[in-house]
């Protein structure tokens, strides 16, 4: 590859991440968290498959020892993800022009609007 189809590539995915992140911001906090909740359960589901490799006899002390690592590397992802949950509470919903807090949605939800 010459560093011109480099260059172009870098810029589509410069393009692509901020189409991305435009429409997130645009979207309402639900469609966020959902997002977010996703991700955290991605980490669930590796963090099992991991445990499978680990507990299997016939993976091997290699792979076992190697999903191990992995194990940790997921614990540590979790840790941030929750860590970073009360910004993700904080975020506005755009399209209603106020702040989230979990008893005004408590409230409006029996709203009729």
């Amino acid at each position: 590859m010459n560093m011109q189809v480099i260059s172009r590539y870098r810029a589509q995915l410069r393009q692509s991440a901020q189409r991305w992140i435009a429409k997130l911001a645009k979207s309402n906090k639900g469609d966020y968290i959902a997002e977010y909740r996703e991700r955290i359960q991605e980490v669930y589901g590796l963090q099992k498959r991991l445990w499978e490799i680990v507990n299997n006899e016939r993976s091997g002390p290699h792979n076992q020892i190697e999903a191990l690592g992995k194990l940790l590397d997921c614990t540590k992802q979790l840790v941030a993800l929750y860590d970073c949950l009360p910004l993700v509470n904080a975020i506005r919903d755009y399209d209603q022009g106020k702040e989230y807090s979990p008893m005004t949605h408590y409230y409006d939800r029996d709203r009729k609007v």
